[in-house]
């Protein structure tokens, strides 16, 4: 199969400017195969020109999209989003750094040793719930396979850190 392309039908073109000047009329995503999973080229057409604009995701792209899938698994599976997330690629361990996840309910209860530890069993259930739905969204947005999901929460100051293990080195093939 070759590549593919989306012109993302039904939507207004937008008059963008990317490199050199060139202002391009319409941008269109091409899925190649040849380049892996989730490896796209943007192309931009412009005046009957085609140019490639960017033929595959950088480091900071990549973990954007990871960030992005995480705020979205933390509204859909544990009813809100964090206040600041970041994500970043380490070789073969991608780690998720979540500030602000408890919800008011939560932070009282961990103000006793018992609330922590009900706190601690509720979030680990919830993310055990949903790890193979969150490790396929990594995998599909890295290319690699995710051999484990690993998770810890810290109720006092509110952060919650995932770390996934995958099973190859995506920080090298970014370099």
């Amino acid at each position: 199969m070759g590549p593919s392309v989306c012109t993302g039908q039904g939507h207004r073109p937008h008059r963008l400017q990317f490199f050199e000047g060139v202002s391009y009329h319409t941008l269109a995503i091409v899925h190649n195969p040849a380049l892996g999973p989730n490896r796209v080229g943007l192309l931009g057409i412009s005046m009957g020109n085609i140019r490639l604009v960017k033929d595959r995701w950088t480091k900071g792209e990549v973990e954007s999209a990871i960030r992005n899938a995480v705020i979205k698994f933390e509204q859909e599976f544990m009813g809100r989003g964090p206040e600041d997330v970041r994500a970043f690629i380490i070789k073969d361990i991608v780690l998720v750094r979540l500030k602000g996840v408890l919800t008011p309910a939560e932070r009282q209860l961990a103000k006793t040793s018992e609330g922590v530890e009900m706190v601690r069993r509720l979030r680990q259930t919830l993310i055990a719930q949903g790890r193979e739905k969150l490790s396929q969204q990594v995998d599909e947005i890295t290319g690699a396979k995710t051999v484990s999901l690993l998770t810890d929460i810290d109720t006092q100051i509110g952060e919650r850190i995932i770390v996934f293990t995958l099973d190859q080195d995506l920080e090298s093939a970014f370099q």
